[in-house]
């Protein structure tokens, strides 16, 4: 005869896994180390070269420690290698500049940006890593516009790096901000340029973007983000910036084309189509814009000057082995067995989207590319080839981590 008991069989209700201390913390410093990549100038233009050289190497320090202390699985065989041969070949000019000291903290900087981006793509899944990366941006966005509106109503006109306030009738190139907020002056941000702040909005709309399409929580105040990153693109005044949203959007939509594909030579045609498109948009841009962009030192300029065509080839050679591994990663289906109707991620479409703006601003913006643009591109490179599939993986034992466990050593 069966027995009646109020007692249920099953295990008693728990509380959902939280967030250990230890992996807010951890989240908070890759937070920090992208935000001060991303307003890398801003640091300089507030305490001065030496003080935020200073700020870098200890940054890149405690990233060592804290590289030591936690262990994350890593596989070292699948490390960036073309990236990191560049960072090598930067530290050879060295020897021979008529300015060692200039050319030894460029490749420091270079250094400490490859070591950063390499402990946050061991240290943090793909779902972290796209967070961190937006609440660094809202990070500069809102610190960008306090500081407009502070030097605009408490200054009322341009102020020099340190805080000084400018003298009337300075050279407006050596301004920090030219306290115009309320005008129609073109913004520099802390950062103190319009086209390294333009650049940084594009990759804020394309962060926050790919946030909302993975149904992140509070969408609504992704949109009120979306758009302050908008209007600040737009105050920034930069013509190579509105064309690295034209060319994040054809090859957003390229991609999400390439992912309706069913068919075998479907691609194909898509890729014969869109290389027509791509043509005709770039002899219309260069008629447009040849002149200004021609006049520009960009980065692919600098590289040259100072390491030579060597140092291009590395660049070219890091730049489209990431484009590869980024585009196939966006347009491919996540696949590890014999099911083949996974869907999409969109944290897949940033390495692709970020490859887009690195490539159009490094036309005309060095401080773009070979500044946080080489620690964005080393991260995600080193990312997609120590966690090619989204949450699937050692490296990407998201609740294991979350929780605090130990994560299972790589394969």
């Amino acid at each position: 005869m069966a027995v009646l008991t109020k007692h249920p069989a099953s295990a008693p209700p728990e509380a959902p896994p939280r967030e250990t201390t230890g992996h807010l913390l951890l989240r908070g410093w890759c937070v920090f180390v992208l935000f001060s990549a991303l307003a890398g100038t801003g640091w300089v233009l507030a305490i001065g070269s030496v003080g935020a050289g200073v700020l870098a190497a200890a940054a890149t320090l405690l990233s060592v420690v804290f590289w030591l202390v936690l262990h994350p699985p890593l596989q070292w065989r699948r490390l960036p290698w073309v990236a990191l041969a560049f960072v090598l070949w930067a530290a050879v000019p060295v020897i021979w500049s008529p300015n060692p000291a200039n050319a030894a903290v460029v490749w420091m900087l270079l250094t400490a940006a490859s070591i950063n981006a390499m402990f946050i793509a061991a240290a943090l899944t793909w779902r972290d890593v796209v967070r961190s990366i937006a609440s660094a941006v809202k990070w500069v966005i809102g610190l960008s516009v306090a500081f407009e509106v502070a030097v605009a109503i408490f200054v009322g006109g341009p102020i020099l790096p340190g805080f000084v306030i400018a003298p009337a009738g300075g050279d407006s190139a050596t301004y920090w901000s030219s306290g115009d907020f309320f005008g129609d002056s073109p913004l520099e941000g802390i950062v103190g340029d319009p086209g390294v702040l333009g650049a940084l909005m594009v990759l804020a709309i394309i962060v926050f973007v790919i946030r909302f399409a993975a149904r992140a929580p509070r969408r609504p105040v992704l949109l009120v983000w979306i758009v302050v990153a908008g209007f600040i693109l737009v105050r920034s005044g930069s013509t190579v910036s509105l064309l690295a949203v034209a060319g994040v959007t054809l090859v957003l939509a390229t991609v999400l084309l390439m992912r309706t594909a069913t068919h075998p030579g479907e691609r194909t045609r898509y890729y014969l189509l869109y290389a027509t498109a791509g043509i005709a948009g770039g002899a219309v841009v260069w008629i447009s814009f040849g002149d200004s962009l021609g006049s520009a030192q960009g980065a692919w300029a600098q590289v040259f000057d100072h390491l030579g065509p060597i140092g291009v080839v590395l660049l070219a050679m890091a730049l489209l082995a990431f484009i590869w591994r980024a585009w196939f990663f966006a347009v491919d289906r996540p696949r590890f067995d014999l099911v083949a109707d996974r869907p999409y991620s969109p944290l897949a479409l940033l390495p692709t989207l970020l490859a887009t703006l690195l490539l159009v601003e490094g036309v005309a913006e060095p401080g773009v590319l070979l500044l946080w643009g080489w620690m964005l591109l080393v991260l995600l490179g080193a990312k997609i080839k120590q966690a090619p599939l989204v949450g699937v993986g050692p490296a990407e034992q998201s609740l294991a981590i979350e929780r605090g466990e130990a994560p299972r050593a790589a394969a």
